[in-house]
């Protein structure tokens, strides 16, 4: 059943992400406007019957084979393995927000650190494709906007889980808390992602990887990530320590969004 809920989410964040079409993948024209009600409105009726679907499947069956459905909240685990189609239907959107949280957090990650025109035309494309004119505001909103967006899901999630009678009852008074470790806890993709980009751009330095658009989008991000360290003296000789430094960073940043950093933050928090 692990392996089947890991397939639906797959498929339902496909379905998302074919739900935001924007620009045609292959001559780059806008979509008509009855083509776009057409590629956005089936595969967000997708997601609808697959979310609901699945909680109707879990509610019949789960118990059947003794596969418990449970909510994994930092250092929390939320089972839901009572008989009720409310709380299964919750587990189910409650899953696919979490890996919804996740992908936006990283597009929007990907879109600060994307090259410039006309570098990478086609990447460029999708990002708009699923962040529309967003992709063009200010780096310091694109920093700000996914992490409020987080908040807010995860704050409508626990006030729904509350009603639900889901959370147990000395949950109640941590919301707040448990709402902002949620919110750094999905900043560990992100982590993840730039030391995938900051190794890829390390080994471009040393092996000729040829001109694909992906290699181009990589050594961007890495020159990107990079930037922020070009004041500091990491150069010596022929020898540049900045991506490890960056590497280092990066890790520790990781590190403290994980589960027991986060933890021992909140039981300080004075509230």
């Amino acid at each position: 059943m692990e392996g089947l809920h890991l397939i639906l989410n797959w498929t339902a964040l496909l379905l998302w992400v074919g739900a935001r079409p924007g620009y045609s993948g292959a001559v780059g024209r806008r979509i008509s406007l009855g083509g776009r009600l057409v590629r956005t409105g089936l595969p967000l009726v997708g997601v609808v019957l697959l979310l609901v679907g699945r909680a109707a499947f879990y509610d019949r069956f789960a118990a059947e084979v003794g596969w418990i459905p449970y909510l994994a909240m930092a250092d929390y685990v939320l089972p839901f393995g009572q008989h009720d189609f409310a709380g299964k239907f919750a587990f189910s959107v409650a899953t696919f927000g979490q890996w919804l949280v996740v992908y936006y957090y990283c597009l929007f990650f990907l879109s600060l650190i994307a090259p410039r025109p006309p570098v990478a035309e086609g990447w460029r494309r999708f990002l708009r494709s699923q962040l529309g004119p967003v992709h063009e505001w200010p780096a310091t909103v694109r920093v700000a906007l996914p992490v409020l967006g987080a908040a807010v899901w995860h704050y409508g999630l626990a006030s729904w889980l509350g009603a639900l009678q889901a959370f147990p009852v000395s949950m109640g008074p941590l919301e707040l808390q448990w709402v902002l470790v949620m919110t750094a806890l999905n900043l560990q993709a992100v982590a993840w992602l730039a030391l995938g980009v900051l190794g890829m751009f390390v080994i471009q330095n040393y092996v000729v990887l040829g001109g694909a658009e992906f290699w181009r989008v990589t050594e961007a991000g890495g020159r990107a990530l990079l930037r922020p360290l070009q004041a500091l003296p990491l150069r010596a000789g022929r020898v540049d320590l900045a991506p490890l430094v960056a590497m280092g960073v990066v890790y520790g940043g990781g590190w403290l969004c994980a589960p027991g950093p986060l933890e021992w933050l909140s039981q300080r928090l004075p509230f």
